[in-house]
């Protein structure tokens, strides 16, 4: 854990490496599929912006208890760095359609190219989620778990649930940010080679949040201290993503399907 690195809290390094990251394949995807240097600016910042909004909001949202308290300042709650990222990425999904009419793309043409970034987005903010400290997993005896100090997250968590003494050294721990970071390279690399071999448009798409979801959903259920909401949210997501694929599959064996197809 080191929530400064070279005197900048872990945070905002978390933050600065998604951009990097995401930003610059997000860059690179949309130059390979050919829009111009005017569409990209505009689809990153829009992206950018509903990734933020869409995060906090979720947060907010889960967070509502406590913030809305009157003993508590709400702006407390607005302005820290705490977010949600699968509220991000549905609501920069739900304004794909819009941005992709502003620029000239096709929808699901511009979403199988660029959707693919969020793979890396979510590599550099679990590097800062391990930096921070937060974001924890469960107790492990695995060969990889980690150790985080006495001042850590982790070490407050497992004195508050009884796990050990105030005294007592802190528990090995998965290292629940980093399977996080791992699950999101993977997607990056496989969805953005996948996508010059789709089936269809909206395939790599629907291949993201498929596989997003359910890694997710997976993974949350490592973590010490679990985001409720956010994980009832996500398995409702992954169910409803899945039903979206079944009848996908089932709609591409009718003639229709490529007449609708082309329109897109």
């Amino acid at each position: 854990m080191h929530p400064l690195v070279a005197g900048i809290p872990a945070v905002f390094v978390g933050y600065a490496l998604a951009g990097l990251l995401g930003g610059g394949s997000l860059i690179w995807l949309l130059r390979r599929a050919g829009l111009r240097a005017g569409q990209i600016a505009v689809s990153l910042v829009a992206i950018t912006v509903a990734l933020v909004t869409g995060s906090k909001a979720l947060y907010l949202v889960e967070a509502w208890p406590h913030w809305a308290s009157p003993a508590v300042d709400p702006w407390q709650a607005v302005l820290s760095t705490k977010m949600r990222i699968p509220g991000g990425l549905a609501l920069a999904l739900a304004i794909g359609p819009l941005l992709a009419r502003a620029i000239g793309v096709p929808y699901l043409r511009f979403a199988d190219a660029s959707v693919p970034a969020a793979g890396l987005l979510l590599v550099g903010i679990r590097i800062g989620c391990f930096l921070e400290g937060c974001c924890f997993g469960t107790p492990s005896s695995l060969p990889w778990a980690v150790d985080f100090p006495r001042s850590s997250p982790a070490s407050g968590w497992q004195v508050a649930n009884g796990w050990i003494d105030p005294t007592a050294a802190p528990l090995l721990v998965h290292p629940l940010q980093l399977y996080f970071a791992g699950a999101g390279l993977l997607l990056f690399v496989g969805l953005a080679l996948y996508e010059r071999h789709k089936r269809f448009h909206g395939e790599v798409l629907l291949l993201f949040f498929a596989i997003y979801l359910w890694s997710t959903f997976a993974l949350e259920l490592l973590r010490a201290s679990p985001h409720d909401l956010t994980r009832h949210a996500v398995l409702a997501a992954s169910v409803a993503v899945t039903l979206v694929a079944i009848g996908v599959e089932l709609a591409r064996r009718s003639p229709r399907w490529a007449r609708g197809a082309a329109a897109l």
